[in-house]
Parts: C-alpha cells; sequence; structure tokens
C-alpha cells in the first residue's frame, strides 16, 4: 500500500487468479477497516489500472457497501 496524504493505493503483481483472490481480500480488509474507524471510502473514487505487455487476466474486483456491491473499474 502507497499513501500520499489522503489518497492510498493499493498494488500487487498478478500472475495468477490466486493473487487476485489475495488483492481482493486486502480490499476488504481495507473497508472494513475504514468502516471500522468512522472513515468514509469515496467508492466513486475507486478504480483499478492494470499495466502489462502479457495477456489480460480476467481481474475484476468489488468493494461491498452494506447491501451493495460496487465493481471497481
Amino acid at each position: 500500500m502507497y499513501l500520499c496524504a489522503d489518497d492510498a493505493k493499493i498494488y500487487n503483481t498478478i500472475a495468477s487468479a490466486n493473487d487476485s483472490d489475495c488483492l481482493q481480500r486486502v480490499i476488504h480488509r481495507v473497508k472494513y477497516w475504514c468502516d471500522e474507524w468512522l472513515l468514509p471510502l469515496n467508492i466513486n473514487k475507486c478504480c483499478a489500472m492494470m499495466i502489462t505487455h502479457r495477456i489480460k487476466l480476467d481481474t475484476t474486483y468489488c468493494i461491498k457497501n452494506k447491501d451493495d456491491r460496487h465493481n471497481i473499474l
């Protein structure tokens, strides 16, 4: 995780589906931590970026917010 002022970047090298699952769990833990400490997470500003020269892996991430599930695009 890279922190700068009021921004945070979570990043990882994704080489397999297991790596993608691990990153999704980290995203879930960050959301849980924000909820516990009453720090609102602006889900509309969350996004995912893939930098690759290889075949694109099917990586989709989401943030669960109460009863809603928001895909990170």
